[in-house]
Order: C-alpha cells, then sequence, then structure tokens
C-alpha cells in the first residue's frame, strides 16, 4: 500500500479507541477520521504504517444507517468530540466492543463479558466543566475555542455542543471585556500575553456556576470592568483568577485567588452535597456519574460493620456517600488541596465515619491495609492507571472485594490481569457507563472477588 493510493469500496466495521472507522483493504487495516461503522467508502491512503494505514474520505459510496450530521458548525475542524457523526445508539455499541476487546485482547480475560452499559440521559449539553483556550482569531479578536485534533491549530468556537449550555453567553462576556480593554492573550512561543484559559464549572443540581480566567500572571487589570460583565449572569457564584506563569501545556497553576464571590460551587450527587473549588477533581457528566456509583456501591455490598478504601478519592466523591453504608472509610488521594475539600465535604454533610490521608495511594495503600480490616477497596486511578505497587499490595494483603473503576479499558485490562494472576481475583460483573457522549472514551466499573483464601 502506497501514499496516495486510492481504495474503493472500502467497509467500515468498526471503531478505533480514538474513534477512526476501520477498514480492510487486502487485510491490511485502514484508519478513516469521520468514517461511520456500516459506511462504504472511497478512501485515499494519506499515510502508511508497517502494519496499517490512515486514509481520508474521498466520498461515501453508501452511507451507514448510523450516520448523522453532526450540529457543531465546527465539528470537522475541532479536536474536541470525533463522533457526532455517529447516531448515539451506535457510540453505545462501539464503546462495548471496545471495553470487551481490551479484557480480551490485553487483559486475557476471554470469557468474561461486559454485563451492562449504563447511557448516558442527554448525549449533549452535559458537561459540567469546560475548558477553552483563549487565543487571536483570523481577526485579530480575542476568541475562545479549543484545537483541533493532535494539533495545536487554535479553532475558535461559538458554541460548544457537550458544554452546559450557559457556558456560551459567559465566554462571549469574557471575550467583549478582553477586547474592548485590549488585554493580550497569551502566546507560547514568547511567554507574554495575560489570558490563557477560561473555565466554567456549573452545578447542575443547584445552578451554581465559577468561572475561572486562567492568567499569566498574577496582576489582573479592569476588574471593575469584568465583574459587572459577569455577576448579572444566572447563576454564577464564583469568579477566579488562577494563576499559571510556567511554560507548559499544563492548564491550571496551582495559585486561585477569589475575585468575587465563593471559593465553591455545590453540587448534590447521590444525595450527598459537595463543596467543589476550583482545582477540584469531580466527574464531568454528574448524571451519568450518579449512575455509574450507585451501581459501583451495589457491587461493594458495604453493610454497617464493613469498611472501605477509597483509593485515588479526590475531593470524597465515591467516599463520602459510601460511608453512609459502611462502618466507615478510608480516602487517599496525592493532592493536599483535594483532601482538604474532601474534609470539608465530610464537615458539610455531618459525616463523621470517613478520614482521608493525603499521599501517593502506592505508598500509603499497604500500611492501612496492614493495620485496618478492610472489607472493600475501590480503585478509581488517573488514566495510566495504579502504580505495579499498589497491585502487589492488594495482592499481598487482599480485600474480599475490589471494584476498579478505569476512564481507560487498556490500562484497566493490564492492571486485572495482574490483580487476577493465579486465580487470587475473580471478575464477577462488568459495568460499562458512557460519561462522554460525542467522544471515544468509556468509563468502566469491574468488580473482583478475592477466589483464594489468605
Amino acid at each position: 500500500m502506497t501514499k496516495n493510493q486510492i481504495c474503493e469500496k472500502l467497509e467500515i466495521s468498526g471503531l478505533t479507541s480514538e474513534g477512526l472507522g476501520v477498514g480492510k483493504h487486502k487485510d491490511i487495516p485502514i484508519f478513516i477520521k469521520g468514517a461511520a461503522p456500516g459506511d462504504v467508502l472511497t478512501v485515499k491512503i494519506v499515510k502508511t504504517e508497517r502494519s496499517h494505514a490512515y486514509g481520508a474520505i474521498q466520498n461515501i459510496d453508501r452511507r451507514s444507517p448510523f450516520r448523522e450530521d453532526p450540529p457543531c458548525l465546527v465539528y470537522e475542524k475541532c479536536g474536541g468530540c470525533s463522533l457526532q457523526h455517529i447516531s448515539y445508539d451506535a457510540q453505545i455499541a462501539a464503546k462495548e466492543v471496545r471495553a470487551q476487546d481490551s479484557l480480551r485482547r490485553i487483559g486475557g480475560f476471554s470469557g468474561v463479558k461486559v454485563d451492562e452499559v449504563i447511557a448516558a440521559g442527554n448525549p449533549y449539553r452535559y458537561r459540567n466543566k469546560s475548558v477553552f483556550p483563549v487565543k487571536k482569531d483570523h481577526g485579530g479578536q480575542a476568541a475562545a475555542g479549543l484545537y483541533a485534533a493532535h494539533s495545536h491549530r487554535f479553532v475558535p468556537v461559538r458554541d460548544c455542543h457537550i458544554a452546559h449550555p450557559g457556558v456560551s453567553t459567559i465566554l462571549r462576556s469574557i471575550e467583549s471585556y478582553i477586547n474592548s480593554t485590549g488585554i493580550q492573550t497569551y502566546d507560547e512561543a514568547s511567554h507574554t500575553g495575560l489570558i490563557r484559559h477560561i473555565m466554567v464549572r456549573t452545578a447542575f443540581a443547584t445552578g451554581d456556576v465559577m468561572v475561572v480566567i486562567v492568567a499569566n500572571g498574577s496582576a489582573f487589570p479592569h476588574v471593575d470592568r469584568l465583574l459587572p460583565a459577569l455577576i448579572n449572569k444566572d447563576g454564577v457564584c464564583s469568579i477566579c483568577i488562577n494563576v499559571n506563569q510556567e511554560r507548559t501545556n499544563v492548564i491550571m497553576g496551582s495559585q486561585t485567588n477569589i475575585l468575587w464571590g465563593d471559593p465553591y460551587i455545590r453540587e448534590v450527587l447521590c444525595g450527598t452535597t459537595f463543596a467543589i473549588s476550583a482545582p477540584s477533581f469531580f466527574q464531568v457528566n454528574t448524571a451519568a456519574t450518579e449512575l455509574l456509583y450507585e451501581k459501583v456501591l451495589e457491587m461493594a455490598e458495604l453493610t454497617a460493620s464493613k469498611t472501605l478504601i477509597d483509593a485515588y478519592c479526590g475531593i470524597g466523591a465515591i467516599s463520602l456517600i459510601a460511608a453512609r453504608r459502611a462502618a466507615g472509610v478510608i480516602g487517599i488521594e496525592s493532592s493536599e488541596s483535594a483532601v482538604e475539600d474532601a474534609r470539608t465535604n465530610a464537615k458539610l454533610n455531618g459525616i463523621t465515619n470517613a478520614d482521608f490521608a493525603a499521599g501517593k495511594t502506592e505508598d500509603v495503600l499497604s500500611g492501612f491495609l496492614s493495620t485496618t480490616s478492610t472489607d472493600v477497596v475501590i480503585l478509581d486511578p488517573p488514566r495510566k492507571g495504579c502504580d505495579p505497587a499498589v497491585i502487589a499490595a492488594l495482592r499481598s494483603l487482599g480485600p474480599e472485594r475490589v471494584i476498579y473503576v478505569s476512564c481507560d479499558p487498556a490500562t484497566l485490562a493490564r492492571d486485572l490481569k495482574g490483580l487476577c494472576a493465579d486465580g487470587l481475583y475473580t471478575i464477577k460483573r462488568v459495568i460499562a457507563a458512557d460519561m462522554f457522549p460525542q467522544t471515544p472514551h468509556i468509563e468502566t466499573a469491574v468488580l473482583l472477588i478475592r477466589g483464594i483464601p489468605l
């Protein structure tokens, strides 16, 4: 296969983990952006690799029954989501296949199946947190937007269809403020300019809204013109400046200054109230998270006599919901600010049987397991999965139940393979939850039961 080669009548059979369509030409996989399962395409080869190739659609010879017209005007340019051209039912089916395939191919669990897939209640307008870089558009005006996929090419976005519907109005107000005051947007090459990003957090249950401007400096001009533009927006109760003066692609800095209002917004999840600060980690899809956490707690089978360790606990979301059903909960989190938020949330809800420890899970988990009678451990690590020391600690001092919640089926399968080696743990239940409609990402929760008595 060579570059610029034309492949006709290429049938798309599925999607990759990045949402690219997959077709085969003479047994060579070809990955195509914007393809839908069931499409028959004429494709031009744009890049070849040793075992596969990448193609661009030249013509849709037969339109898939799952193909839809994306509502977003910049969908083909923006990298924020990549599946709007596929019906939501087909997205769910593809994500189930991805989770299943990772367990089989990476984990070696040929007999394990996804037992249930939780669909999002609303496949659009679901994000409770949205972050937009701010750059100059082609007319020289400051604009909020996103980057094209796998690039640093800026795409101005007037209305992001997976963001909360109130976000666009806030973005327009801040753009107007920047342009009317002459404040410069940040330039990575020269490390000059002030405004880097805009983040908007919205609590779906209470309507609280937090606006955070990420700035290359702590001195912020014309605040008297910024505040009136935002305070009159529905729900805005917190306006913050986050200071990030590093030459980095990390969005948030460590310092957040409150310009006006509260340091938190309040969200309600599974009957528990959470105070969420600017740097807090909180799942971006509130409705789907509630459904997933109910399933996780169902798996845990907690009672008033059982204890739980919640590793990678963040601000204590699972910990505090679970505490109402358990004898006691210990949350472990590497971020000290998140631990402080978790303790604040415990007090906010009058919960006294949940304690939180600041430190890396791999450093503190074995100590708790060896000194505390623990019945259940919940793991909810970042995308890279668990440190090998976490897997070793669980295998050495393993509790009866482990529930692993993951946003990456590949690292999940890798870690489950280690936990289940030699039959020490057995997979009893697998649930996939679509927390990220219009994107290829899928959240998976797996229940493990200890198979060999220690």
